[in-house]
């Protein structure tokens, strides 16, 4: 799924990216840890709660990648942090995170 902190829909080259209010937390720079991304989506749909079940049973790990464009130059990508493991996914009817 690709989701976009918009009020509307995004059209990119690869598809439509969903309007969804989200905070992202980068991982800080220079520290010799694994990077840690962490995601949290307000305001779900119906489809993001069905996605987000159907993740939680899978034994292969699911990845993530983030991009931040410029509405009126989507397919530009202004910065990219790629490949990140989905690791811990939680949602509810209203909410979905990840790391």
């Amino acid at each position: 799924m690709r989701f976009v902190n918009n009020s509307q829909d995004v059209s990119r080259t690869d598809g439509i990216w969903l309007p969804f209010p989200f905070s992202v937390s980068l991982p800080a720079d220079g520290n010799n840890q694994v990077s840690t991304l962490s995601v949290n989506i307000i305001n779900v749909s119906l489809e993001v709660s069905a996605f987000a079940q159907k993740a939680v049973g899978r034994e292969d790990l699911m990845k993530a990648d983030l991009f931040i464009v410029d509405f009126d130059q989507p397919n530009t990508n202004l910065l990219t942090h790629e490949n990140y493991d989905i690791l811990n996914i939680q949602y509810d009817m209203n909410s979905l995170s990840f790391e």
